[in-house]
């Protein structure tokens, strides 16, 4: 609720506790949340590993935008377009094998995430 009002810090302290305590899927959901917070604060490197490890644990829409946002991360903060190039690989082999393809009906690339349906 914190991040609705504009408060990073405290939506970035929420998403530690659930990080903590909260169920398995609540967790991933909760990391995902969290490096989006990261990378606002322009904590990169943070956020680069809390997307490596929700692109391995999420459900495969998860797993595909944490590439994007890594592929993203290694591209413009880092300049290691191989990296990039290597995570957007992954995305869209994972989008292929899925059958997901933008401008599908359950794909919304301008709602990320909350966009799935």
């Amino acid at each position: 609720m914190a991040r609705l009002f504009g408060k990073k810090e405290e939506s970035v302290e929420t998403y530690q506790k659930i990080l903590e305590a909260g169920s398995q899927e609540d967790r991933i959901m909760a990391g995902h949340a969290l490096a989006f917070q990261k990378k606002r604060l322009k904590q990169f490197n943070e956020a680069l590993e809390i997307w490596k490890d929700v692109a391995l644990k999420g459900n495969v829409q998860i797993r595909i935008q944490a590439q994007i946002e890594c592929a993203k991360l290694y591209e413009h903060q880092f300049k290691e377009v191989g990296q990039a190039l290597k995570c957007s690989m992954i995305a869209h082999q994972e989008m292929v094998r899925e059958g997901i393809a933008p401008g599908k009906n359950n794909w919304n690339w301008k709602r990320g995430f909350g966009g799935l349906k």
